[in-house]
């Protein structure tokens, strides 16, 4: 029952072309994720002020202590149109507010749409948001 369709699979052109891609992948997630923490660990051993580099060890290691829906309802928080402090920061500098987990976001400027869009993407991915077309 099981080997036929383990038959089937194996027959199918790209089966092969996948298990490489999906081992690749594998394989730089384990590079990315060995690369990136000590990076990180020796770019702040070299950050000479002690209240800063306290205060970036705390920001990069504070997932590691909240869960993602706490961290999701500050990262809302933060994002509000009304409150938050990013759109009073850009409207401090004169700009417009702007609504950035909003169905509608407006490109800050044409060059730069594609960026913005895979941003509000990532933000309403990792806070939970559904994702409509649209």
């Amino acid at each position: 029952m099981g080997l036929a369709h383990f038959r089937y699979i194996c027959g199918l052109p790209d089966t092969f072309v996948v298990i490489r891609n999906t081992l690749f992948i594998s394989a730089m997630k384990i590079v990315a994720g060995l690369a990136a923490p000590i990076a990180a660990a020796l770019l702040l051993n070299e950050v000479r002020r002690q209240l800063f580099r306290r205060s970036l060890q705390t920001v990069i290691y504070l997932p590691h202590f909240l869960s993602w829906v706490i961290l999701a309802g500050i990262l809302i928080d933060v994002l509000s149109p009304t409150t938050g402090v990013v759109n009073a920061f850009l409207h401090g500098l004169g700009l417009p507010k702007v609504f950035f987990l909003g169905p509608q976001l407006v490109p800050l400027h044409s060059g730069c749409y594609g960026c913005v869009e895979r941003i509000r993407f990532l933000i309403r991915w990792l806070t939970g948001w559904r994702i409509t077309a649209g």
